[in-house]
């Protein structure tokens, strides 16, 4: 009897610890609120589930694209920055090649 409780004990921990793992993973790549919804979808709503299926993987689709629009939309802000970045170092490249040669007195 003692061992059953030790091992349910250890598979517990082990549940939590990989459940923690996935929300980690998830909030990183912006998915924790589709995996929000597919848990409470699956342990507190899995009659309303079975019965629209379609409406359930609509949402979820809905959600997943919504990530991915985020995901589009920072990659374009992410490639603006670099750009502008590139253009601030050449401007400065260039202003200190002007003020080298006014130094010199090749200007």
């Amino acid at each position: 009897m003692v061992i059953y409780v030790f091992m349910i004990s250890i598979v517990l921990c082990a549940l939590v610890f990989v459940v923690g793992i996935l929300f980690r993973v998830a909030g990183a790549l912006r998915l924790s609120v589709p995996l929000m919804y597919c848990f409470i979808v699956a342990f507190f709503m899995p009659g309303w589930s079975t019965r629209n299926p379609e409406l359930c993987y609509g949402i979820l689709y809905g959600l997943i694209g919504l990530v991915v629009l985020s995901w589009v939309i920072t990659l374009i802000r992410k490639i603006q920055e670099y750009r502008a970045q590139k253009e601030i170092e050449q401007w400065e490249a260039e202003m200190a090649l002007e003020q080298l040669k006014r130094r010199q007195g090749l200007i």
